[in-house]
């Protein structure tokens, strides 16, 4: 009977003890990755990450690390540039950050036989507020070169 109160316990408790980050160790469990399109845009949100379909490849919408582009609501001489940080993922070597920009070079970057390539930054910024980290979105492609 003993034996069955602490099986059930378990299994009460432990499952709350779950979650995507382990507090005090400084490592955070990686989110399952989507799968996306080789060849094609998709779009991720900052924090996902993307499964390329036929490749070895995973990539992660890390940040944007800066975003002066033109806003919407304003008429400008340049359009600006964002950077932004992915992680790159290869289940045949080793990982790699990389910053790619949306209007300066670069734009895309070559790993693993494939490049990576930054179509799209959403949304565009408007004058007077700034974009909050969560909202952004990247749209790629990955190809072969």
């Amino acid at each position: 009977m003993k034996k069955i109160a602490a099986a059930t316990l378990s299994m009460l408790v432990v499952p709350g003890c779950v979650s995507t980050s382990q507090p005090g160790t400084g490592t955070t469990v990686p989110p399952v990755a989507t799968q996306v399109p080789m060849g094609q845009d998709f779009t991720l949100s900052a924090g996902q990450s993307g499964r390329v379909n036929g490749t070895p490849i995973t990539v992660t919408f890390d940040s944007v690390e800066q975003d002066s582009r033109c806003p919407s609501d304003v008429k400008c001489v340049w359009a600006g540039d964002a950077s932004l940080k992915l992680t790159l993922q290869s289940t045949a070597g080793s990982s790699l950050q990389v910053s790619l920009h949306t209007n300066l070079d670069p734009k895309a970057v070559d790993y693993a036989g494939y490049r990576i390539r930054v179509t799209r930054l959403a949304p565009t910024p408007r004058s007077g507020s700034t974009v909050p980290a969560a909202n952004y979105a990247v749209t790629l492609q990955v190809s072969q070169p």
